[in-house]
């Protein structure tokens, strides 16, 4: 799936336990049995810098770029399932401006398996949002 520039996606959506791919759950319906759901802390399955300016050359990005650069993604994550690649900057995460690393851990300490989440991403090519 390719990002449009900015990109919402719900976490609730994507992050379904395997098995359970296409059926809602939380408080939209299907309740995911516990011993299903994954355990641990929510994470989105990303390697994440702050926009500096060796990041921003790295990657081709406008030096006015603020936010976090994705510069690896797990290929079991949700981050990968959405479509994130490295490059793609991280922006905005429920509704909060992102800028460095602890703003994410910060946002996702109170997020639990099957949460909805906000996040906006951006896509750049060529120096140039996509």
């Amino acid at each position: 799936m390719k990002l449009e520039a900015p990109q919402t996606q719900t976490l609730a959506q994507n992050m379904q336990p395997e098995g359970m791919q296409g059926f809602p759950f939380g408080n939209e319906g299907f309740q995911v049995p516990p011993n299903m759901m994954p355990q641990g802390p929510v994470q989105l399955g990303v390697g994440l810098r702050e926009a500096d300016d060796t990041v921003r050359k790295q990657f081709g990005l406008p030096s006015s770029t603020k936010g976090l650069v994705i510069f690896s993604v797990d290929p079991n994550s949700f981050a990968n399932r959405i479509g994130a690649k490295a490059g793609d900057l991280l922006v905005e995460l429920n509704g909060e401006s992102v800028a460095k690393v602890s703003d994410v851990q910060n946002v996702l300490k109170d997020v639990e398996w099957g949460d909805q989440v906000t996040i906006v991403m951006n896509r750049y090519e060529d120096g140039k949002m996509t």
